[in-house]
C-alpha cells in the first residue's frame, strides 16, 4: 500500500510541474520516443550504441500516459531503414 501512495503522490507532483510548464508555454514538442520506429520482430534496438529492449522504447510516453494530457504523433520523416520517425505534440 505504501508504493501504491508514493505513486500516486509522483503523479500528482508530475501532474503540478505539467500544470506550471503550460501556463508559461502553449505547447510541448518533444520525440515520441527515444529511438526511430522498429520491425516487429526486432528483439534489441540501438539507442546511440546502447542495446534497449523494444517496451523500452515507449518509456517517453509515460508521463503523457499518467496525467491524462491529451498527446498527438506526428510523422515528420523517413529514417534511412524505411520507418517513421516521429514527434509528440
Amino acid at each position: 500500500m505504501n508504493d501504491y501512495i508514493k505513486s500516486i503522490n509522483h503523479v500528482e507532483k508530475l501532474k503540478s510541474w505539467f500544470t506550471s510548464f503550460f501556463s508559461k508555454y502553449d505547447i510541448l514538442l518533444c520525440p515520441t520516443g527515444p529511438v526511430t520506429a522498429h520491425s516487429h520482430e526486432s528483439k534489441n534496438l540501438n539507442a546511440n550504441g546502447q542495446l534497449i529492449n523494444p517496451r523500452n522504447a515507449l518509456r517517453d510516453t509515460v508521463p503523457f500516459n499518467l496525467t491524462g494530457l491529451p498527446a498527438l504523433t506526428i510523422p515528420f520523416n523517413l529514417h534511412s531503414n524505411g520507418l517513421a520517425m516521429e514527434y509528440r505534440l
